[in-house]
């Protein structure tokens, strides 16, 4: 749920830490993009996508991208 300020300035992208996510459903939103960022498990940011949140952040790139990329994504 966004805060009245984020709704005030209603963002292109919306920057959240995967820790202050709800637990389940999706994360697109009718104005702007989610973004979440330290995700180090290959699983958490394929879990995301299938949520709908369009971009993952990550500490740990060398790791995921291997990771992805063996399953076909980039």
């Amino acid at each position: 749920r966004l805060s009245a300020e984020a709704r005030e300035i209603s963002p292109e992208v919306l920057f959240i830490r995967h820790d202050r996510l709800p637990k389940k459903g999706p994360l697109n939103r009718q104005q702007g993009t989610v973004a979440v960022y330290e995700i180090d498990d290959p699983g958490t940011a394929r879990e995301l996508a299938r949520r709908k949140a369009r971009y993952v952040e990550t500490f740990a790139y060398a790791q995921m991208a291997q990771a992805l990329a063996a399953e076909g994504i980039r």
